[in-house]
């Protein structure tokens, strides 16, 4: 319902009482990613949120048998600040787990391939996004979301082709 202070004011409460809970962790990292919001504190906290499952992320056998949503959490996070290249490591890693196979987190990887200037990989995975979206409210939402940014950026891309050709000529 976008009440991000409230949500945010629960979160915290819950962590003074379980400053370990790793899913209290990711959520108020993750919401404050999103709105891009206390980054530096958000990046901590899902970091913490993976350590808490048991995962690091430099180990080798990660993150093959971890949450993917807090693997996309980390990645959003990275490229809120900027940090495109290392975000799109961790949403590569997201999207091959059978739970990230889903269109908030293709989007979320779209975004970062259209950050790289790679808009042509950002609109294959959008396609994926949109082909595994499920019928329920909140990703009906977020496909027509994603379908707006596709047309958007298939529009800038023919722009851009059609700019190069005419330079050329």
């Amino acid at each position: 319902m976008d009440q991000i202070d409230k949500a945010a004011g629960q979160l915290k409460a819950l962590l003074a009482k379980s400053p370990n809970n790793a899913t209290y962790n990711n959520d108020l990292g993750f919401i404050w990613a999103d709105k891009g919001l206390n980054l530096a504190e958000a990046e901590k906290l899902i970091r913490k949120a993976i350590a808490e499952t048991g995962a690091s992320v430099r180990s080798a056998r990660w993150p093959r048998t971890k949450n993917a949503s807090y693997i996309d959490s980390l990645g959003w996070v990275l490229h809120k600040q900027g940090k495109n290249a290392e975000a799109k490591k961790y949403l590569l890693a997201a999207v091959k787990e059978k739970d990230g196979q889903n269109v908030e987190i293709y989007d979320h990887l779209a975004e970062v391939h259209l950050a790289l200037g790679e808009t042509k990989e950002a609109l294959a995975v959008w396609k994926k996004g949109v082909a595994v979206a499920g019928p329920g409210k909140r990703d009906q939402k977020r496909k027509a979301e994603v379908l707006r940014k596709m047309r958007a950026a298939t529009k800038e891309r023919r722009k851009a082709t059609t700019t190069k050709v005419t330079k050329d000529e």
